[in-house]
């Protein structure tokens, strides 16, 4: 669905994709305001973040939100390959995910 589909998110376990300036989903589990860009977005230039969060009472939230389409674009890499950057998350509720190019080796998950 897309962000403004979405009516209810509390009901749902849900997996959302790309920063608050372009969704309004990702920007109200990071806690920023919907339109949120460039710095204010809380994410560092060049980076993504993969973040999971309370999403109500008994639901979970995956957000995976880059400074730019192409960031984001690496977040999603990362979880696509995830047993290749398993060890990077352990038992963190967040990572970020640096690099250059849209190939799994040219990827840092910290």
């Amino acid at each position: 669905k897309l962000d403004s589909e979405l009516t209810s998110k509390e009901d749902f376990n849900v997996i959302t994709v790309g920063g608050p300036c372009i969704n309004s989903v990702s920007a109200a589990f990071l806690g920023k305001a919907a339109g949120s860009c460039g710095s204010a977005s809380g994410i560092a230039e060049n980076t993504a973040v993969i973040q999971l969060v309370s999403n109500g009472a008994s639901k979970m939230a995956l957000v995976a939100a880059g400074w730019e389409s192409d960031d984001t674009r690496r977040a999603g890499l990362v979880l696509q390959n995830y047993g290749s950057f398993k060890s990077s998350f352990g038992t963190k509720s967040s990572v970020t995910v640096t690099g250059t190019g849209l190939t799994v080796s040219g990827l840092s998950v910290a």
